[in-house]
């Protein structure tokens, strides 16, 4: 993967989980505390300066109501988003 296209896929990434997490009415702490990750990790991945692993994503498709692929950028959400 080329630097460019992986910040720019954070980014876009960061700003879906964002978007899915206020849809879903969850707080960064209570993301965090479910993850067993730090707030600010929450932060940092949805400002797309930190990577998500495959695991977090998991966890966060389930608690969002999203597919991970939806999340991902490469189908449609099946959640209300």
């Amino acid at each position: 993967m080329y630097p460019a296209y992986d910040i720019q896929f954070r980014r876009d990434m960061g700003e879906r989980l964002f978007k899915a997490r206020k849809h879903a009415g969850l707080s960064q702490a209570k993301v965090a505390h479910l993850l067993g990750i730090p707030r600010t990790a929450v932060s940092l991945v949805e400002r797309g300066t930190r990577k998500v692993d495959a695991m977090e994503l998991s966890i966060l498709a389930e608690l969002y109501g999203y597919s991970m692929d939806a999340l991902a950028g490469r189908a449609a959400p099946r959640g209300g988003g």
